[in-house]
């Protein structure tokens, strides 16, 4: 879907991805197999969608073999230590760096909008390990991850990558030795 800026006359930029009118996932695939829906390109364009984001069957593809991997990394059994943080994303950067392993795309969005809820808080300024003890925290999240890891479903990844260009900031490039990965 393209918007039309104020900035230049008779220039245009693309603000996002033009498959966001399209409600239900099924009917991307299906439109873009009929017609083209690519737009032209465009000279001044600030982000252009690559058309390999734009295959709805190539990212549900890349959902299922992502959600598979996530079910193959194992939870952690033990705690290491008490983890001193200031924020849910830093809580979350201290677990992957102290376990070695990712944390699930859907934990990563809920530890930015954790951390958001607390904006214009009383508590705001305050450290996370002051308001909630570490052990609790990190606790939270494991539990958070297993549900993610267990239950997700991989055309809901797919719907919430196609709605996002942006989403592989939120999937981490940490991939941990696998006990057995052939399966």
């Amino acid at each position: 879907m393209k918007r039309v800026t104020g900035r230049r006359p008779g220039r245009r930029r693309t603000v996002g991805c033009f498959l966001d009118r399209f409600v239900e996932f099924g009917q991307i695939g299906a439109e873009i197999g009929r017609r083209n829906l690519l737009p032209p390109p465009l000279p001044y364009c600030w982000y252009r969608v690559p058309a390999v984001v734009c295959n709805a069957d190539a990212i549900l593809r890349r959902a299922k073999m992502y959600q598979e991997y996530m079910q193959m990394v194992p939870m952690p059994t033990e705690a290491h230590s008490l983890i001193p943080c200031n924020s849910w994303r830093g809580l979350a950067a201290s677990i992957k760096t102290l376990y070695g392993q990712p944390l699930h795309y859907l934990t990563n969005l809920r530890m930015k909008e954790w951390d958001k809820m607390r904006i214009e808080a009383d508590n705001e300024d305050d450290p996370l390990d002051m308001l909630i003890h570490p052990n609790n925290a990190e606790s939270c999240i494991w539990h958070l991850e297993e549900v993610h890891r267990r239950t997700s479903s991989p055309s809901y990844l797919a719907r919430l990558w196609v709605a996002d260009p942006m989403y592989h900031v939120y999937i981490d490039a940490i991939f941990p030795k696998l006990q057995n990965p052939s399966k």
